[in-house]
């Protein structure tokens, strides 16, 4: 009985340390998609980017006005 107290005890320590470390992946992930869209954004040069279906699936101010599209 003492035995599993003890595994209950470390298994909880190891998820909620997997927790905190996942929430700060989580955390990380967010901060460099934001930054990677403003350096995309705010880019002079074109850039157009494509999903490996050749869909667009993210593009700048300059793309649009380059290839004059209209929305």
């Amino acid at each position: 009985h003492l035995d599993l107290k003890i595994i209950k005890k470390s298994s909880t320590r190891e998820f909620q340390k997997t927790n905190v470390d996942l929430r700060k992946q989580i955390i990380e992930t967010k901060n460099y998609s934001e930054f990677s869209n403003l350096i995309v954004e705010h880019s002079p040069s074109t850039i157009i980017v494509f999903d490996r279906k050749f869909k667009i699936t993210l593009f700048n101010k300059t793309a649009v006005f380059l290839f004059d599209c209209r929305f």
